[in-house]
């Protein structure tokens, strides 16, 4: 039987425990970058250095990350990952479906459609936090 060590455990039991979807650092860093001031987006671009040159472990950098940047942050960027990816993918289904249709129903007038992941950004900063956080709310639960 193969043995674990203590960091696999670790990370088995975190990988668990956390409640949302593995998504690789390289694809979160975009959205949690700009949310830091300078000295913990240094901190951050350091420890995922050490990391990608194998100088510390998985289980340490995703403790430090948390450390650095917060649960909620990383939830949030996790959240926007999803969503731009979701947003592209009904893009990419809209653009198909559109190229299949009749030449003359392109000539119709019909409503832009703006996705949510390039609304939000705009809308954020005018909202208070609460209703920030009460506009992803009711976005999630209206993809799910």
């Amino acid at each position: 039987m193969h043995a674990m060590n203590n960091n696999q455990r670790a990370a088995k039991a975190m990988n668990k425990s956390c409640g949302t979807p593995l998504v690789p650092f390289a694809m979160l860093y975009p959205f949690i970058e700009p949310q830091l001031d300078k000295d913990r987006a240094m901190q951050l671009r350091g420890l995922y250095a050490g990391f990608r040159n194998r100088r510390i472990s998985k289980v340490e950098f995703v403790r430090r990350v948390r450390t650095i940047v917060g649960d909620h942050m990383i939830k949030m960027a996790v959240y926007k990952f999803q969503t731009t990816r979701a947003d592209k993918k009904l893009n990419r289904a809209h653009i198909l479906k559109s190229n299949q249709q009749a030449p003359n129903a392109m000539n119709r007038p019909s409503r832009k459609k703006v996705p949510f992941a390039m609304l939000y950004p705009v809308l954020e900063p005018r909202l208070d936090k609460d209703s920030a956080m009460q506009l992803l709310g009711q976005y999630a639960r209206f993809m799910v």
